[in-house]
């Protein structure tokens, strides 16, 4: 091979060769290596930049808005005379935060029949518009009890006062509870019957004398009082073993009607000590102001 003229032999070509190679490798090295460093620089930026940056802060309770905290607002609102009342009573309705009384055994009763509400219990106890219940009385068959819808007080209900302050519109609902002895609204330690023995079901009749009537029928909630002093609901004493239960909305007619409720789904220390035997509550609902109920009741018996 020739050379600027000259001939080159076979070994120069060789080395010649060999040494373009080594160039070649030399500078890829280099390259390469840069590459490497470059990266490395960069790699090394960015841990450093995130140890910095403030990791981000996730509530999964709260909502993706701001929402505005709204006031507070009272758990027992202002009742207008023309609002709906509620259909709690001063008698059935245990106050919030209130322990369940403990469970006391109160006087027995003949498991063998039927025990018979007349004459065990008196229809004694009046809620709501009290003012409103002129009339009531029991014999030894039948208790009659009258509601003249007018909202005359005083008024026993759950909202007898609000923050303190009487509320002077009606509760607009009339109520009598058959108690033990009469009038004991848990203030009696020899009050109330164990009815645990006879507690499958609970029977009555009634009838609305003058005309179709919507009656709510009850036991049990004798558990709270209010306290006049302290504008303040309080646990008494010897408290009701039943909670409220309402036994359910009923038409009645001038015709006697037989009424059932089961009771075997309750727990059975609800019968422990019943001081509220049974219940009749009139709502306004039924035919509005001004007007007359006259409503009997009678075979109330709890069956084993």
């Amino acid at each position: 091979m020739l050379r600027g003229g000259q001939q080159i032999s076979s070994k120069e070509k060789s080395e010649n060769t060999a040494t373009v190679k080594a160039a070649r490798i030399n500078r890829t090295g280099v390259i390469i290596a840069a590459v490497i460093t470059a990266i490395g620089a960069v790699v090394a930026g960015v841990f450093i930049l995130v140890d910095q940056a403030e990791p981000p802060v996730v509530n999964v309770n709260l909502p993706t808005q701001n929402l505005p905290i709204s006031s507070p607002t009272h758990l027992l609102p202002t009742l207008a005379a023309t609002e709906p009342s509620s259909s709690a009573l001063v008698a059935t309705q245990s106050p919030p935060a209130m322990s369940t009384p403990v469970m006391r055994v109160c006087k027995p009763v003949d498991s063998s029949q039927p025990f018979p509400v007349i004459p065990n219990y008196s229809p004694s106890g009046l809620m709501g518009d009290t003012g409103d219940i002129p009339n009531f009385w029991m014999d030894s068959q039948v208790a009659h009890f009258e509601c003249e819808t007018n909202g005359a007080g005083p008024h026993e209900w759950d909202y007898k006062y609000i923050d303190g302050v009487p509320n002077e519109n009606p509760a607009k609902f009339g109520a009598i509870m058959f108690l033990d002895p009469p009038n004991n609204w848990g203030t009696d330690a020899d009050g109330g019957y164990d009815l645990r023995s006879v507690r499958n079901a609970i029977h009555w009749e009634a009838r609305s004398i003058g005309g179709e009537a919507n009656v709510e029928f009850l036991i049990g909630g004798v558990r709270w009082a209010w306290n006049n002093e302290t504008k303040a609901k309080e646990s008494v004493p010897y408290p009701d073993s039943m909670p409220h239960r309402s036994l359910g909305v009923y038409a009645l007619t001038e015709e006697w009607q037989p009424f059932s409720y089961s009771l075997a789904a309750e727990k059975e220390s609800f019968f422990s000590c019943v001081l509220g035997g049974f219940g009749i509550k009139i709502d306004w609902g039924s035919r509005g102001m001004n007007q007359k109920y006259i409503i009997e009741v009678r075979n109330i018996y709890y069956e084993k």
